[in-house]
């Protein structure tokens, strides 16, 4: 859906493989996703595909 970039997926996908998502242990994994989640946060789920509006 372009909610965040695809650098920011690909390097939160490369520092946390093997993490737990609910608690990552590793320092870079847990500040990626706490960018990833500011991000999915000021999303209103139910509205997501409706267009902006004017």
């Amino acid at each position: 859906m372009g909610i965040i970039s695809d650098e920011l997926y690909e390097s939160t996908i490369i520092s946390c493989e093997g993490e737990d998502y609910e608690s990552p242990t590793n320092t870079l994994c847990a500040e990626k996703f706490r960018i990833v989640n500011k991000f999915i946060n000021e999303i209103h789920g139910p509205h997501i595909l409706e267009p902006k509006c004017p």
